[in-house]
């Protein structure tokens, strides 16, 4: 959401089956501009902190990855 918000709300537009405006996107933009100072930085911790091997939690879920694709896609 971070890297490209409008990205991602015109994602979710899509896929609810609603348009995206011209104005509505403006307004977007607008908005995320005026209230960049408020905004988290998105932070990515190692797995390791938290005793997680990513090796070994990834195949725990790979078929709800899988699946998943298929949910959020056309």
């Amino acid at each position: 959401m971070q890297a490209d918000p409008i990205g991602e709300v015109r994602g979710l537009y899509a896929w609810v089956g609603e348009p995206v405006t011209a104005e509505f996107e403006s307004a977007m933009r607008r908005w995320w501009a005026a209230n960049e100072e408020n905004r988290e930085p998105g932070t990515h911790p190692d797995p390791a902190a938290f005793g997680l091997d990513l090796g070994q939690v990834r195949p725990l879920f790979a078929e709800y990855v899988t699946r998943s694709k298929d949910w959020t896609t056309h």
